[in-house]
């Protein structure tokens, strides 16, 4: 007994067995959290240090990307995707910050500088006017957050008063949903079914 209780507390503190995946799951194991250079500059911003360009390098700026770390997480598709159409974007992201003005969850929530972040990401696209703004959020979090009584209207409320605002100054506008929302850990389910 005491020999299971002890190869227990091992794999737990372990958090599991890595060892026994095969070579290619072990592989995407440790990509998982990966994060490239850039995505690690360019996925936190505080409203002063300066956005991320991305794509070709030319004069002006045809799109803009923002949104929580979501957004941060599709950094190298859209990055390869401008690059590759031959179009320059600016990246703006913030984690647990969506890409709402004004949208406050009652209780907050909100990482420290959201309110200003989306000011500043806002006051950016007017003075660029680029053509289309792509809009990228876990936006589950903040429909139906976990911790905090939200009115789900409130969240839709700003994303439609944002969404008239862009196109108003003639700015095409993309939102970009969010994979499934699972209630449990996926790797960690996939793990303890080998």
């Amino acid at each position: 007994m005491a020999l299971l209780l002890g190869a227990g507390v091992f794999i737990h503190f372990k958090e599991g067995v890595p060892e026994s995946l095969p070579d290619h799951l072990a592989v995407m194991s440790e990509t998982v959290a990966d994060w490239t250079p850039d995505q690690l500059r360019c996925g936190d911003l505080d409203g002063e240090s300066s956005p991320c360009e991305i794509g070709a390098h030319k004069a002006s700026v045809e799109f803009v990307v923002w949104g929580d770390s979501h957004a941060q997480a599709t950094f190298e598709a859209l990055e390869q995707a401008a690059h590759h159409s031959d179009t320059k974007g600016l990246f703006l992201s913030r984690g647990a910050c969506p890409p709402l003005p004004g949208f406050q969850p009652e209780g907050g929530g909100f990482v420290l500088g959201c309110p200003a972040f989306n000011e500043y990401a806002m006051q950016t696209i007017n003075r660029l006017q680029p053509r289309s703004v792509i809009l990228i959020a876990r936006w589950v979090a903040y429909r139906y957050p976990h911790s905090q009584k939200t009115s789900a209207a409130t969240a839709e409320d700003a994303m439609l008063a944002l969404v008239h605002t862009l196109q108003e100054s003639g700015i095409r506008v993309a939102i970009m949903d969010e994979v499934p929302y699972s209630a449990y850990c996926i790797p960690s389910t996939f793990g303890t079914g080998i």
